[in-house]
C-alpha cells in the first residue's frame, strides 16, 4: 500500500475569526500533501487535481500552535488517473480520529501538450506493501 505523510505546524496566519483553522488552509494542505505523494509515484510536475469525490468531512477544529499530520493513501489506479484519501490528525492529540478526511482527491497525469497520458501504473499498486 503506498502512503505518504507530510506535517504542517498551525501559525497565527492560519487562523479564523473564532480562533481555529481556515477550512480553506486545511484544504490547500491536503491538496498539496496529496500532489506530493502523486509527484512521489509519477515521478513528473506534469499532473493536475481534477477532482474531489465524496466529499469532505471537517470533524474537529484545529487550534494554533498544532501540529498537524496529513496521511495520503493511494486507493484508486485508472489509466490515465490515480486517487488519494487523505487524512488530517493533530500530532500528541489523545484524539487519534482525523480531524479533516478527503475521501478521495483525483489526479491525472499530462503530456507535454496537456492531455491525460496513461501513466501505465498496475492497480495492484493500491494493495501492494511498500
Amino acid at each position: 500500500m503506498f502512503i505518504r505523510s507530510t506535517e504542517r505546524l498551525v501559525r497565527p496566519e492560519h487562523m479564523n475569526a473564532a480562533g481555529a483553522l481556515f477550512g480553506g488552509v486545511m484544504l490547500a494542505w491536503i491538496d498539496e500533501a496529496a500532489a506530493i505523494a502523486a509527484r512521489q509515484l509519477f515521478h513528473t510536475p506534469r499532473f493536475a487535481t481534477v477532482a474531489i469525490k465524496g466529499g469532505v468531512e471537517f470533524r474537529h477544529p484545529v487550534y494554533l500552535g498544532d501540529l498537524v499530520l496529513l496521511r495520503s493513501t493511494l486507493i484508486k489506479v485508472g489509466r490515465t488517473s490515480i486517487a488519494f484519501r487523505v487524512e488530517a490528525e493533530v500530532f500528541d492529540s489523545p484524539n487519534k480520529t482525523p480531524v479533516c478526511v478527503v475521501h478521495e482527491i483525483v489526479f491525472v497525469l499530462k503530456d507535454q501538450q496537456g492531455k491525460p497520458f496513461p501513466h501505465g501504473f498496475s492497480p495492484s499498486l493500491v494493495t501492494q506493501t511498500p
